[in-house]
């Protein structure tokens, strides 16, 4: 994959030095990352499936009735409320064999079985945030082997961690004035059943009557590129992105003016046309037609 140097590089050829003064690459990588935010909103009100699509664990504490939104999350798609498995103080995350193991011996007893999908939370590196979700291969009631290739050693029986287990109720979303009406509706407290955006908070209808598990799924918007770093979405809009850079630092030098504009409505008919390409669905005919 290119990275966002080749990119950049590219792009010299059309923003030439003019009387000596030529581009600084920090300057052009901060211009370069300034188009890929607008990608990403154009993509995002399109609902396109280019976008970073991801899912993470969280917690939501008892008594509490809001968390903070995941990292980089342009948009939430959906919310699923599960039981908490249990917390632990003396678990051994083993990176070969991919094993998670506890001396209180309550893993099956809590519910964990194979094929089911984990999260987790509170732990050093082993965060659903950090490695993903987690599906379970084999399961004793000290021994947790997983699917995934990307558990992190954490030392020996000495490890913090929550585990959650994946179920299908989900936490449906609503406007934030219609959880504040049903706010002054609820004097007691319970599972969370509707929520909504509150600044850069999620927030639920219920305080929660104990700590619950959180499984999110939303759409995550790129990170900041650096020099060495690969370019967003495997490659398929570089050449947009190399035209929006010479268009940010022509307008740097004078020689375009109204570029946000414009660029937006560049970037706006180059996805609608990608997006008409990747939705078609060809026609199936007979053989005997």
């Amino acid at each position: 994959m290119a990275t966002a140097d080749n990119v950049i590089t590219s792009a010299r050829y059309d923003l030439r030095a003019v009387r000596g003064s030529s581009f600084d690459p920090a300057e052009l990588l901060v211009y370069l990352n300034r188009v890929v935010i607008v990608l990403d909103s154009v993509l995002l009100s399109m609902d396109s499936d280019w976008l970073h699509q991801t899912q993470v664990s969280a917690g939501l504490t008892a008594g509490l009735q809001k968390i903070t939104m995941p990292t980089r999350c342009i948009s939430i798609r959906s919310i699923w409320v599960t039981d908490i498995i249990d917390s632990f103080t003396d678990l051994t995350f083993t990176a070969a064999g991919d094993t998670i193991a506890t001396a209180a011996g309550t893993f099956s007893t809590n519910g964990i079985a194979v094929n089911q999908t984990i999260g987790i939370t509170g732990s050093t590196s082993n965060n659903t945030n950090d490695i993903g979700l987690l599906s379970v291969s084999a399961v004793t009631e000290i021994l947790i082997t997983v699917n995934e290739n990307v558990i992190v050693n954490e030392g020996t029986a000495d490890a913090s961690g929550t585990i959650f287990a994946q179920k299908s109720d989900e936490v449906v979303k609503k406007s934030t004035d219609v959880i504040h009406e049903k706010r002054m509706q609820i004097s007691g407290t319970g599972r969370p059943y509707y929520w909504a955006y509150e600044g850069t908070d999620l927030i639920f209808d219920h305080k929660a009557n104990q700590a619950y598990g959180l499984f999110i799924r939303y759409n995550q918007k790129s990170a900041a590129l650096e020099m060495n770093t690969p370019m967003p979405y495997n490659d398929e809009f570089n050449e947009l992105l190399r035209e929006g850079l010479v268009m940010y630092g022509k307008a740097r030098r004078g020689e375009l003016s109204s570029v946000d504009s414009v660029l937006r409505n560049m970037i706006n008919n180059a996805v609608m046309t990608k997006a008409i390409r990747r939705d078609h669905i060809p026609k199936r005919y007979r053989a005997d037609f």
